[in-house]
């Protein structure tokens, strides 16, 4: 008796949305990482943290694990949190 593991096309297409917005992170935390010695790595770090935070909620949500909705709202989260400092006066 074989089984076959099928997966929802849409829990497909989140993981793999969140995917690569991971894999962009990532090269957003290459292109960020300062070159000079007097500038500072926190956007560089917080696109590492943001891909992180991508790939982990793309695997959750791949292996269909109960985490992936808490994970994907941190990955949102970590999203909005930078607005406050783009819009001045900015509210949620």
């Amino acid at each position: 008796m074989k089984e076959t593991f099928r997966r929802p096309l849409g829990a497909t297409l989140i993981a793999g949305a969140c995917f690569a917005a991971g894999l962009a992170g990532i090269v957003a935390f290459w292109a960020a990482w300062p070159r000079t010695s007097n500038a500072s790595p926190l956007a560089a770090l917080f696109a590492l943290m943001w891909s992180c935070t991508y790939v982990v909620t793309a695997i959750l949500t791949w292996r269909r694990s109960r985490f992936a909705a808490p994970a994907f709202l941190a990955a949102i989260g970590l999203l909005v949190f930078p607005v406050f400092f783009i819009v001045p006066g900015g509210r949620l």
